[in-house]
């Protein structure tokens, strides 16, 4: 039975991982607006929470998307990851990417209103 509230979409970016001191470098291979997927050529360590910094144009491109989470489930080169914490910049490009990503835009639309949870833990 599928757990999940909010639809996957394919996206394959670059990204590193910030989990408990170490940084490792891998890829986003889906997400949503609650989660995510990392995949890394690394082992990767046993963590609770994770900070994940997506690049959109590889490594040097200075747009990225900054997200904290809680890891839900790893193997040991995988993690799935819910947001926690977002900024606000980052939150409206991880938008604009699903929003072109999407093939019904009513999907979007109601996922979209039910996601303002991670801005608002922000500013808390």
């Amino acid at each position: 039975m599928e757990k999940r509230h909010f639809k996957r979409l394919s996206y394959w970016a670059e990204a590193d991982l910030f989990c408990n001191g170490e940084e490792l470098q891998g890829s986003v291979e889906n997400l949503s607006f609650r989660g995510l997927y990392f995949r890394s050529d690394t082992p990767l360590p046993s963590c609770k929470t994770a900070d994940i910094t997506v690049h959109f144009a590889g490594r040097t491109s200075p747009l990225v998307i900054h997200l904290e989470g809680a890891v839900v489930w790893r193997t040991e080169q995988e993690i799935g990851m819910e947001y926690t914490r977002t900024d606000p910049r980052s939150f409206s490009r991880l938008k604009n990417i699903l929003a072109y990503n999407y093939k019904a835009p009513e999907e979007f639309s109601d996922e979209f209103r039910h996601c303002a949870a991670i801005l608002e833990r922000q500013e808390s």
